[in-house]
């Protein structure tokens, strides 16, 4: 079913990147290819002795060091078209990604949007939800314990998005 999904999102994107470089002008034609990447490891202990005391998520390991996560991503602009490759390996990665399987427990974020106007933007593909209080990724996650704030999904959204921007800069 994700597979489906995915290639939906893939045939959606198809013909915005087709009108994306159709429309653009060529003072419009900027394109900026942005890699960002982090690591992270933690040794994680019960002060009782406890070692089945489990009282967060995404770090189930007692006594010992642990790797998190391995983060590498792409952003891609395209004049109006945006791009964002978010690919994550490791404990807290598989954990993540606990519906999926094989090469797409590798994929975090895959998304395109494209701008349309000042006040309209477009997005299709898999994003990190932007639901709760915690992200996965450790460096922008003021908790890394990550508490039970972040255990009950959704993590993911799969779909098509619409941005509004009301104010001196929208509508």
């Amino acid at each position: 079913m994700l597979r489906k999904l995915y290639f939906s999102a893939l045939v959606f994107c198809l013909p915005v990147v087709i009108f994306a470089q159709n429309t653009a002008t060529k003072e419009e034609k900027k394109s900026s290819l942005v890699f960002t990447g982090s690591a992270d490891g933690y040794f994680r202990s019960d002060f009782s002795g406890n070692t089945s005391n489990n009282k967060t998520s995404f770090t189930n390991s007692n006594n010992k060091l642990a790797s998190g996560i391995i983060s590498a991503k792409a952003d891609i602009t395209l004049g109006k078209l945006g791009i964002t490759a978010d690919l994550g390996a490791g404990k807290r990665a598989s954990e993540f990604a606990y519906n999926d399987k094989g090469a797409l427990s590798y994929v975090k974020q895959l998304y395109a949007s494209l701008t349309l106007t000042n006040w309209l933007k477009i997005t299709t593909g898999t994003w990190a939800t932007h639901v709760g209080y915690e992200v996965v990724d450790a460096y922008v996650n003021r908790n890394y314990s990550m508490a039970y704030l972040f255990s009950y999904g959704p993590f993911l959204h799969t779909g098509a998005k619409t941005d509004l921007t009301f104010g001196k800069t929208g509508l």
